[in-house]
């Protein structure tokens, strides 16, 4: 083709061979098993440290998958009838040799109140936006979860808050302010 010299070959090549180096986490988006996407790869990728052994070994164990956040029967269904279809194996055996796993990315975060703990945001904040506050809870350690639930420690209220606000009351959940949210991690 005009145009397409060895340059170009060169540069190519070295984005496919750039594209095949993925994480767990991305691994089973592509995969495409149902309703596993962002989130919940994300979710898995994590409880296994981003170890495809390890998590191959908890699909050989019936490994119970409910365990995760936000992960209900459903969930966990779709994974063992996605890996009970014998062309599904085939696939993954396949895409498996066709990559490179990268090791993921675990933030480490320093001890805060916030670190391992679920945390719900509810009504409008005047620091962050509804991404920057779950971007920030999540490099604190913590987990942005977008439902109060037994599981939630702590709400955070901002103007307007609405049910989300009652329903943490009601089970007796911690409900924090933005200001005090900002004096807890010393901002």
């Amino acid at each position: 083709m005009d145009g397409f010299g060895p340059r170009s070959y060169e540069r190519l090549w070295a984005a496919i061979e750039e594209s095949r180096k993925v994480t767990l986490e991305h691994f089973l988006v592509a995969i495409d098993i149902p309703l596993i996407g962002k989130t919940a790869s994300e979710a898995v990728a994590r409880y296994f440290g981003g170890d495809i052994a390890a998590f191959e070994q908890a699909i050989r164990e019936r490994f119970d998958f409910t365990q995760l956040p936000d992960f209900g029967d459903t969930l966990c269904g779709n994974i063992y009838e996605w890996f009970g279809e014998k062309g599904h194996q085939v696939l993954w055996e396949a895409m498996k040799r066709e990559v490179i796993f990268m090791d993921m990315e675990i933030k480490k975060a320093a001890e805060n109140p916030f670190s391992g703990k679920t945390v719900v945001v509810t009504g409008t904040l005047e620091n962050f936006t509804r991404a920057g506050i779950q971007a920030r809870i999540e490099e604190l350690g913590g987990r942005a979860a977008g439902s109060v639930s037994k599981k939630t420690d702590f709400v955070l209220a901002g103007e307007k808050a609405g049910s989300k606000l009652t329903k943490a009351r009601d089970l007796g959940i911690p409900v924090i302010t933005e200001e005090q949210f900002l004096q807890m991690t010393a901002e």
